[in-house]
């Protein structure tokens, strides 16, 4: 009976491990060759890991030596441009301008997508420009032009030109686009002309272009927008407030953006009357029980230089918090008002008071921040 038992349990014993061999690979060479892929993808963002430590404390040559070894062992190209990035930007840092550009130019060749183009190119021109290099800094935005769209090339554009003002180059550029505009009359074209005229200080004509763009495109955000921005720039606060009002019309869902820019445009121009009475409008009796609601309220007050009414509803927003986090932030735009209103016994009960109840350490940040500002004012 033993035996016939003994018998059986081997027998189950040999079909077992016939199934457990069923499911083993039989390619054991693929087998391995996909634990060393897997190997060589860790060691690659362990080796960029590390390198960032090194550079955080200045030891280079560790830090570049990391780096080539995490290209080296990467084999996806859009990992590796971001490797090639790092070390460039090391380089960079390090003071190796001639590796650090070789760097640059690699990690914008590796880059596939085009949002990690338009960044790296970016990268690429104010390195450029940064060495003086205004001529290449220029081919490498006219090539990332041709292929970036939407806003990442109203981005690129903008720039460009920046860099051109830099440059002395401002005035060519202004006359090509002028000419662009005669032939196409494109409202990117032309908003990009008062954006032009802006830089070059030249109000009038700014204010003309955004002028022709609206009437031609009355529900153009973007060229309602800047036209606001040209008249402010202008001084003329209430055509500023009519394009503003027409944008929230036609952008119904960012009027409250909206309204703040208008209370900020009185607020500049010294009409704290109706700075404040937009201020009221932009935060609705519902919204006022809500600590978001009184924070706005309470930074444009502040902005009007009534201290008083910012740190009341600042006080509110403390206790209406969501979270400790949100009231943390609230506290310490609480102590920031009292610091301009020359309250400081109450900002540093503030500070202290967190410094001995906080966690986060980007909080201690800012709180030792404050406590600097009152041990500079208490000692003039």
């Amino acid at each position: 009976m033993l035996a016939s038992k003994i018998i059986i349990i081997v027998c189950l014993l040999v079909m077992l491990g016939g199934v457990v061999t069923a499911e083993v690979p039989d390619d054991k060479a693929a087998h391995e060759g996909e634990k060393e892929a897997a190997a060589a993808a860790f060691s690659s963002r362990y080796y960029a890991d590390l390198a960032q430590v090194h550079t955080k404390y200045k030891v280079y040559d560790e830090a570049e030596e990391c780096l080539k070894k995490a290209i080296e062992l990467e084999e996806n190209n859009t990992v590796n441009s971001g490797h090639a990035f790092q070390l460039a930007r090391l380089y960079q840092e390090w003071g190796r301008s001639d590796d650090a550009e070789a760097m640059y130019e690699f990690s914008l060749e590796l880059t596939p997508s085009a949002s990690s183009m338009v960044s790296r190119s970016r990268e690429l021109a104010r390195f450029y420009e940064r060495q003086e290099q205004y001529d290449k800094a220029d081919a490498v935005y006219t090539q990332a032009l041709k292929k970036a769209t939407g806003p990442a090339a109203r981005t690129l554009r903008r720039e460009f030109y920046r860099m051109c003002k830099k440059s002395g180059r401002l005035a060519e550029v202004i006359a090509r686009k002028e000419k662009e505009v005669a032939d196409k009359k494109d409202p990117s074209a032309l908003a990009d002309l008062g954006h032009l005229y802006r830089l070059n200080g030249d109000k009038e004509k700014e204010l003309e272009i955004y002028k022709k763009v609206v009437a031609a495109y009355p529900r153009n955000q973007n060229a309602l927008y800047q036209l606001a921005k040209a008249y402010s720039s202008a001084g003329e606060t209430d055509k500023a407030v009519e394009a503003f009002e027409t944008l929230m019309e036609v952008n119904a869902p960012a009027r409250s953006y909206y309204i703040s820019e208008i209370a900020k445009l009185y607020i500049r121009a010294g009409k704290t009357q109706q700075a404040e009475q937009y201020s009221n409008k932009l935060v609705s009796d519902e919204q006022r029980e809500t600590s978001a609601g009184r924070a706005r309220l309470a930074r444009l007050y502040n902005e009007m230089q009534k201290h008083d009414k910012a740190i009341e509803h600042y006080l509110a927003a403390v206790e209406l918090a969501r979270g400790p986090r949100q009231k943390e932030q609230y506290e310490i735009q609480l102590a920031r008002v009292y610091l301009s209103a020359d309250k400081l016994d109450e900002a540093e009960e503030i500070c202290k008071r967190l410094i001995d109840s906080t966690k986060n350490n980007a909080v201690r940040r800012q709180v030792q921040t404050v406590l600097a500002r009152i041990k500079k004012m208490r000692s003039q």
